[in-house]
């Protein structure tokens, strides 16, 4: 389940363990690229009529990707699925940080004391998860979280 400090970070961007490193309004800059660090939390506007959250993933560092965690439907990725509070198939993905953040308003927070010494690791492992995606219990920054070492449990396999 989603805790109130998770909470704050999906609507409002903000969380105890992180500097707001930079903002913007969509297009990110190469500039502003070059200034990214391995484990930077990427925020991405989510807002819509269907879904009032950020939506979360991890920079990757030298090749300029972006690991994610989405809901996935038969037809392809969704932004409905990821707002519904049922299980349905998750995926993980990498993208180019300027194909991530798009045209949407963004934030890029980093934590305070420096990610996790095995992060590579994490990122190999985490993308050849095939876990179920749920909005209040499996969710993109519970997956992003876990993956800095945040998260107070490892997120569980779904039957």
């Amino acid at each position: 389940m989603l805790t109130l400090e998770e909470t704050r970070l999906l609507i409002h961007g903000t969380h105890k363990e992180f500097d707001k490193i930079m903002e913007g309004t969509g297009n990110i800059s190469e500039h502003d690229i070059s200034m990214l660090k391995d484990g930077d939390l990427i925020l991405r506007n989510k807002k819509s009529f269907i879904c009032l959250f950020y939506h979360a993933g991890i920079y990757c560092g030298n090749s300029e990707e972006v690991i994610e965690f989405s809901a996935k439907l038969q037809q392809g990725w969704t932004a409905v699925a990821s707002c519904s509070s049922s299980d349905v198939d998750g995926g993980v993905t990498k993208a180019h940080v300027t194909n991530f953040i798009g045209e949407k308003p963004y934030i890029v927070l980093r934590l305070r004391y420096g990610i996790p010494k095995d992060f590579a690791q994490r990122v190999k492992v985490a993308m050849k998860s095939q876990k179920k995606y749920n909005l209040l219990d499996n969710n993109c920054l519970q997956f992003a979280l876990d993956l800095l070492g945040l998260s107070t449990q490892s997120l569980p396999e779904r039957q």
